[in-house]
């Protein structure tokens, strides 16, 4: 019998408070803290060397440290990025700015934008604006740095902006996006853009 996805990680943690439990654990990084806080993870440092940390990227690697220790070595990693569909819009010609990519969907409903309406896939116009949303303890300070409520407000134009979406319909995005329907740039992971064949082109990732 197996457990469901959201009672896996207790099921881990009370496996190995238990004395049992797998000698290797794969998970998503957002597990960390809490496998930290009730210490059934084993620090790394002293079991890896700096040349094969060297191996990885760097932001990979930083995601599975907690308060300055290693936990864990990435697998795998996914970037959400800013794609264009060549057959609606010249990538060479792509916006080199957030307010140019707004100024360029508020000229014409044919140029609009599709962003889908999860922190996951609008996080990276939080640090774009200079903010950020932990600190290296963990305490959100996302009130305290840069200028976030410009990004919210660049967000609200884009909602206002006929043509273009803020969507959790993730489908209907997807949709407009691959059938040319006025749709020429969208936001989405790696793992979504593989269904869309040779119109895409990449124009920026985070």
């Amino acid at each position: 019998m197996h457990p469901s996805f959201p009672d896996l990680a207790q099921g881990y943690a009370d496996a190995v408070n238990g004395g049992g439990g797998p000698d290797l654990v794969l998970a998503p990084t957002w597990w960390l803290t809490d496998f930290v806080s009730v210490g059934v993870v084993q620090p790394l440092d002293e079991l890896v060397t700096p040349n094969e940390i060297a191996q990885y990227y760097p932001a990979t690697v930083d995601n599975l440290r907690w308060q300055g220790t290693l936990y864990g070595l990435p697998t795998n990693f996914e970037l959400v990025s800013l794609f264009v569909n060549r057959a609606l819009a010249d990538p060479a010609n792509a916006p080199a700015t957030m307010d140019a990519l707004l100024a360029q969907a508020q000229i014409t409903t044919t140029q609009g934008i599709g962003l889908y309406n999860s922190l996951y896939h609008l996080f990276w116009g939080i640090p774009a604006y200079g903010g950020q949303l932990f600190d290296d303890q963990g305490v959100a300070m996302l009130d305290q740095t840069g200028n976030t409520a410009g990004y919210l407000q660049w967000l609200k134009e884009i909602s206002k902006t006929p043509g273009s979406f803020i969507d959790t319909d993730y489908g209907m995005l997807l949709d407009r996006f691959q059938e040319g329907a006025n749709l020429p740039t969208l936001s989405m992971g790696r793992g979504r853009s593989e269904n869309c064949g040779r119109r895409l082109a990449i124009i920026l990732r985070w």
